[in-house]
């Protein structure tokens, strides 16, 4: 028999486990109905995150564990699985200092899809009919939940799309293109879930009503090639989804743009001192990328003034010595037969101004 000694120095060896889950609600923590993802890669580093230690893949449950470890400080990575975003960082450190098993879970939650298309809606029923093509080269903006806004063109079928994007609500937003006016709204919406989401925006072409507001010297109700337009006024536009009003330019012109087809009342608010030689409202119906017109003729109006006067030499002139009579009667009639009465004032004079 043999007796003896033997000294040295035990080491203790810890182990390092955790959980991969379906993070259904998207909070960062695992609730009791959250089911563990199989399949996804964890790596194991050391202290400062550089030299990998070892990798092991999550079982049928979405568990994972790394065993033998000596006590010191790790880091844990995890590689998102495909259609898969985290919600919990990917790369945590933890310290493993006893026997108790640390624990480092990862909550992955499924992406989805936005797609749809922009359309020419000939018929303006916004609805995508099958003879109704695409637009190509529409801009289209996603953003919220927490979502910097992104930007995309539609192809040449019209079609785009957005992919990898959590599960939330999103607010879509499509810009018109030029010469086209919407026949959907502008900015949806959208619940994104696993299988996906859809958005289609419709697009017709636009149509345009112009004209001018002009000084009406003549009274003739026609633009005659030395009467000037005439700014400042107002003009207005109401139609079945419209309702716009705008100001003449300097020149008098005026235009509503980008207008669904069907039919508009344009009118105008007579400005002070002036009255109409044409219609002060028109019915005005256009369709597809056509134009419309409607020209207001305004004319300035006149002034009349004078001097009841005590004409003692009857000369039918007012001489200096003459003086004026106060309180006489005068009927005015003007072109609309309204006839209205005044009187002179102290001095014998009136003045008449029109009003409408």
């Amino acid at each position: 028999n043999y007796e003896g000694s033997a000294t040295g120095t035990l080491t203790v060896l810890a182990m390092l486990e955790g959980f991969v889950y379906v993070d259904l609600d998207g909070n960062g923590a695992k609730a009791a109905t959250e089911v563990g993802l199989p399949g996804v890669s964890i790596r194991l580093y050391d202290a400062e995150g550089e030299n990998l230690l070892g990798e092991v893949e999550t079982d049928d449950f979405g568990a994972y564990a790394f065993a033998g470890l000596a006590f010191g400080t790790y880091v844990v990575e995890e590689t998102d699985p495909e259609g898969y975003v985290s919600t919990t960082p990917n790369r945590r450190s933890t310290i493993v200092q006893d026997i108790s098993r640390p624990r480092v879970d990862f909550g992955d939650q499924q992406v989805g899809t936005l797609s749809g298309m922009v359309f020419a809606d000939t018929n303006g029923n916004g609805l995508a009919d099958p003879d109704e093509a695409g637009l190509p080269g529409v801009e289209i903006a996603i953003s919220g939940s927490g979502l910097e806004p992104v930007t995309t063109l539609t192809d040449e079928y019209g079609a785009y799309s957005f992919s990898g994007l959590r599960l939330y609500s999103y607010e879509v937003r499509e810009t018109d293109p030029a010469g086209y006016t919407s026949t959907t709204p502008n900015v949806r919406t959208v619940n994104v879930r696993a299988w996906g989401a859809t958005a289609n925006f419709g697009d017709r072409l636009a149509g345009i009503i112009s004209g001018t507001a002009f000084v009406d010297v003549s009274g003739d109700g026609s633009k005659d090639g030395a009467e000037v337009g005439l700014g400042g006024v107002i003009i207005r536009l109401e139609g079945a989804a419209d309702s716009l009003e705008m100001t003449t330019g300097g020149d008098g012109r005026f235009a509503f743009e980008q207008l669904a087809p069907g039919s508009y009342t344009v009118s105008r608010e007579l400005p002070p001192g002036y009255a109409d030689t044409t219609p002060s409202e028109r019915l005005i119906t256009i369709g597809e990328s056509s134009a419309g017109t409607a020209d207001f003729g305004l004319q300035p109006l006149g002034r009349i003034t004078g001097v009841v006067f005590n004409d003692t030499n009857a000369n039918g002139v007012r001489d200096a010595a003459e003086e004026g009579l106060a309180g006489v009667v005068l009927f005015v009639v003007p072109p609309d037969d309204q006839t209205q009465m005044l009187r002179t004032g102290a001095d014998g004079s009136f003045a008449f101004e029109p009003s409408l």
